[in-house]
Order: structure tokens, then C-alpha cells, then sequence
């Protein structure tokens, strides 16, 4: 019954945990960096340049991406079977994920060629690319247009039972 729905929270959820996963990786390499145990010189060929790197990849992925990712795949698979009805228009969810991949995508870009290691702060001093800013700005952008996409079933059910309480 919700075969669409499932691969749209499925993609967001599989980003989510491919983030948490990713994003906790860099925290043992934090903590042996703070007792002298330098392990980013030997992943340089990786690309893990810098301590502040890892330290901006392990805050954007665990605090803005895996969290963003969740809420809407873990609320997608959630709010259906709540209503127990279809989402009515599936391509503004679909849509929201292709947006917030997208911005995920832009965002990585700077941080991986070293060009964001600002941990995941949006103020002066520490300055990033742009397209940073702009791709993490797509991620939030992405939840909004996924929040409509649940209004608009939300608001069918509620027209179709007006004493309906809200699960």
C-alpha cells in the first residue's frame, strides 16, 4: 500500500545512517588527535586533510544531516500509516529528497577539497565557501517542501473527517 512512500523514506533514512555512520567515524580520530596521535597525516591520500576537516565533516553529517535526513524519512514512513492513507502528491516529497540530495551534494563539495572547515557554523569569524552555505541551505529548504507534502494529505483527512483527532 505505500510502496512509494516507503522508497522515499528508505532514501531519506539510507542517508541518514550512511551520515551517522560517516559522521561518527571522525570522532575517535578527534580523540586520539587531542592525546598526539596525528592520524589524519597518513589519510591525506583519502583527502581527510585536517584535523578541522574531520571536525566539520563529523559536525555537519551528525548534527545537520543525519538529524534532517531522519526527521523526514523516519515522519514520511510514520505519517502515512498514522493516517493510514497514500501521500496525495508523492513528487512534492519525491521532489524535496532530489532537493535536500542535492544541497547535500554542494555542501560536500567545499568541505571535502578543504574549502569549509568551519564545523558546521554559519558566522564570522570562520568563513566557508558559499556553495557550503548555500548547500546546506537546500538541505533545510528540502525538509520545508517535504513538510507541504504532508500538509496536503494532512488537509484532505482532516476536510474528509472534521472530528478526527490528529494521531
Amino acid at each position: 500500500m505505500f510502496a512509494r512512500e516507503n522508497k522515499i523514506a528508505g532514501w531519506s533514512l539510507a542517508i541518514a545512517i550512511s551520515a551517522l555512520f560517516i559522521g561518527g567515524s571522525m570522532g575517535p580520530l578527534q580523540k586520539l588527535e587531542h592525546v598526539g596521535i596525528d592520524l589524519y597525516r597518513p589519510l591525506r591520500d583519502i583527502g581527510l586533510n585536517s584535523y578541522y576537516q574531520g571536525l566539520t565533516i563529523h559536525g555537519v553529517l551528525n548534527a545537520l544531516v543525519w538529524t534532517t535526513f531522519f526527521i523526514v524519512g523516519f515522519f514520511t514512513y510514520i505519517f502515512v500509516r498514522s493516517l493510514n492513507r497514500n501521500l496525495t502528491h508523492p513528487q512534492v516529497n519525491t521532489a524535496a529528497n532530489v532537493i535536500m540530495i542535492l544541497g547535500l551534494v554542494t555542501a560536500a563539495v567545499p568541505i571535502l577539497l578543504n574549502l569549509a572547515t568551519v564545523l558546521f557554523t554559519f558566522y564570522p569569524p570562520l568563513m566557508a565557501s558559499p556553495w557550503f552555505y548555500v548547500g546546506l541551505t537546500l538541505v533545510v529548504v528540502g525538509s520545508w517542501v517535504h513538510g507541504w507534502g504532508y500538509y496536503l494529505p494532512f488537509s484532505q483527512c482532516r476536510r474528509e473527517y472534521p472530528v478526527l483527532t490528529t494521531p
